[in-house]
């Protein structure tokens, strides 16, 4: 296995031999392939018989027929075997016999940000029996990075002074999955790292951009504010069950502050309701007290959070000396469009006075209710972003977990939000991204020979710019979205039908704010009512036949 690993993509090159057939075959022989999330094959061939057989690349359905009829020929069966969590399928037919196959195919795949490391995450082998492979990887850096540390297959490299490309040979395990990780040295502030490429496409005047920012892990720079102010959503929307959620996650947040925390909180909907007069030690009794006081049975009409806030500003203009406090807003999400950012923001004073809060919020709902939508997310995201704060989605079984790291990354500057692209159109790639972990992005139709990054970080707007060089016509991808079939491969000779499949996207799709496995309730209203329309056949748009024609060369 080869991996070249160019700015934000990975190209893995994979040779491996396979025997098939022998007197009492009768079907063909199926190799499932794990790849990592978002790759796409490249391209595939194999060496048979002292001949290159080259594949012809097209739709599924048209190589499917190919190989099938192949089969037929033979007199051969196919393998029932089902295609659960597998990426690709490598279907080989024997057609004269037990013979080798040494088969090669190529993929790309995407690096992801985890822990504030770039990695590209192998997944463990999907054969019966499985043996270790000899691993070459390959860092192609840009001009200007430099690798501060690596590992491959959980070994760490020893790296030269201002090695740019060094190459690192390592044995994989033989079951296991693994990881190639590495940091760069630097930073780009609270961008982090950042690579891009452009990948070629079909013609020179197309490309896509695949971008990577990940946000690195760092020591804790702030102390937590010594008062922390509540304020809970008891709005009808949240209904009896997301109230109770609310509860625990408020008695979560003040059990995990420090024990000489003082706190206070407000209940809000239509009026806001301040809980104590004066600010408590967040005893057992007083977490019990605020527990009791957000009752699920006591929910009101109307949400009015700029109210709530301004009684924020209100206890503001009373405080003592320069501390600061923390403010955590705990809600559904249920937030009118006319409560703006900009407004949200105003409510809470001048901005002298705002300087005197950091802000966590928390978006929650019962898991049997619609997703939180991604303009609530974006707009509370450009609010929290003025006070160098964090946000989170979160869910009911995971109230700790995220209690713990949002506190970790408030401590670390608080998150990067409404990131996106510079320019007129200003995509979004994320709402929010936290200290340690980043976003991973193919975009298509972007030729530009460098990408600008925006974001809001602390209250101010973070500007970035890096190149994006060119990559080889060899890391073009196949093409494929939701309006075409996966690719595949196949090609023949007198030995030996081979058949290489996609089974299913493999691209990390954004959700837009709906909860994975969970259809959005448009999209559901539109299909039944598109059920009732009349059809029509639709003109069939495959490739002539003639283009899944064998090639070989000898």
């Amino acid at each position: 296995m080869f991996i070249e690993i160019v700015g934000p993509l990975a190209l893995v090159q994979v040779e491996r031999s396979v025997a098939i057939g022998d007197r009492d075959a009768k079907s063909e022989t199926v190799l499932d392939l794990d790849l990592p999330d978002g790759a796409r094959l490249v391209d595939g061939s194999a060496q048979v018989a002292g001949e290159t057989l080259k594949l012809a690349t097209g739709p599924a359905a048209e190589g499917r027929v190919a190989y099938a009829a192949s089969l037929a020929a033979q007199h051969l069966s196919s393998a029932s075997v089902p295609a659960e969590d597998v990426s690709a399928r490598v279907h080989l037919a024997p057609l004269a016999g037990s013979i080798t196959v040494l088969l090669r195919y190529r993929y790309t795949a995407p690096l992801a940000c985890r822990d504030g490391r770039m990695v590209l995450h192998l997944p463990g082998s999907q054969d019966a029996d499985p043996v270790p492979a000899e691993v070459t990887v390959r860092f192609n850096l840009p001009k200007r990075s430099r690798l501060a540390e690596a590992s491959v297959a959980g070994v760490p490299v020893n790296l030269r002074k201002n090695d740019r490309q060094p190459l690192i040979k390592v044995t994989s395990p033989r079951r296991a999955a693994w990881d190639v990780s590495f940091a760069l040295r630097g930073s780009n502030g609270p961008f982090g790292n950042v690579l891009a490429v452009r990948v070629p496409g079909s013609d020179r005047h197309f490309s896509d951009l695949a971008v990577v920012i990940c946000r690195p892990q760092q020591p804790a720079r702030n102390d937590l504010p010594g008062e922390a102010i509540l304020l809970i959503d008891r709005s009808r929307s949240v209904g009896p069950g997301g109230m109770s959620i609310q509860r625990a996650l408020a008695r979560a947040v003040l059990e995990a502050l420090p024990p000489a925390e003082r706190f206070n909180a407000i209940m809000f909907a239509r009026s806001a309701v301040q809980v104590f007069p004066l600010a408590r030690t967040a005893t057992r009794e007083a977490i019990d007290a605020l527990v009791a006081a957000a009752d699920p049975h006591h929910l009101e009409n109307g949400t009015d959070l700029p109210a709530s806030l301004a009684q924020i500003a209100a206890l503001n203009e009373t405080a003592q000396g320069p501390e600061t406090r923390l403010l955590v807003i705990i809600t559904d999400g249920a937030i009118p469009e006319s409560q703006s950012a900009e407004r949200l923001a105003s409510a809470l004073g001048p901005p002298e006075r705002r300087d005197r809060l950091r802000l966590l919020i928390f978006l929650v709902r019962p898991p049997a209710d619609e997703p939180v939508a991604t303009e609530v997310v974006d707009r509370l995201g450009r609010f929290a972003g003025r006070f160098g704060g964090v946000l989170r989605v979160l869910s009911a079984e995971n109230i700790r977990e995220v209690v713990d790291s949002s506190l970790v990354a408030l401590r670390q500057d608080g998150d990067l939000f409404n990131l996106r692209l510079a320019g007129k159109d200003g995509l979004v790639l994320s709402p929010n991204v936290a200290p340690g972990q980043g976003v991973a992005k193919m975009l298509s139709g972007h030729g530009s020979a460098d990408v600008g990054l925006v974001g809001e970080f602390q209250g101010t707007t973070a500007r970035l710019r890096v190149s994006a060089p060119t990559l080889r016509k060899e890391w073009r991808q196949a093409k494929r979205n939701e309006h075409k079939a996966p690719a595949a491969w196949f090609g023949r000779t007198k030995a030996v039908s081979l058949f290489i499949e996609e089974i299913g996207p493999t691209l990390n799709q954004d959700s837009g704010g709906i909860v994975r496995g969970q259809m959005d309730p448009m999209v559901l209203r539109n299909a039944l009512a598109l059920a009732f329309l009349p059809r029509a056949r639709a003109p069939s748009s495959w490739p002539a036949a003639a283009a899944w024609a064998p090639s070989s060369v000898g």
